[in-house]
């Protein structure tokens, strides 16, 4: 059996979203540490586009994936509001454990 491009696009779209909706608060994950979990090694690139079309971007929590160089890179609404978001996280969460 053959997948159209787009069907797989999907796919890694879908995967990616229930991974990144099961990651533990304040945790980041690299776009290839995702893209390993997917059993994809190698798709970075396509997680990256995954992660960049998600288009409820706080529930399912994009801003948590990184550069593996640990920079932000094309957040959508900005890399100050990206650190911002991470730092409330950590701040916010480390107090109620």
């Amino acid at each position: 059996m053959t997948f159209s491009r787009a069907t797989v696009g999907t796919v890694i779209v879908l995967l990616a979203a229930m991974l990144l909706s099961g990651t533990s608060v304040s945790a980041v994950v690299s776009y290839g540490g995702l893209a390993d979990a997917l059993d994809k090694s190698g798709a970075a690139r396509a997680v990256g586009s995954a992660v960049a079309a998600n288009p409820v971007s706080y529930l399912i929590p994009c801003h948590r994936v990184i550069r593996k160089s640990g920079h932000f890179h094309n957040y959508y609404w900005g890399p100050e509001r990206k650190r911002a978001m991470l730092a409330w996280e950590a701040a916010h969460f480390a107090l109620a454990s």
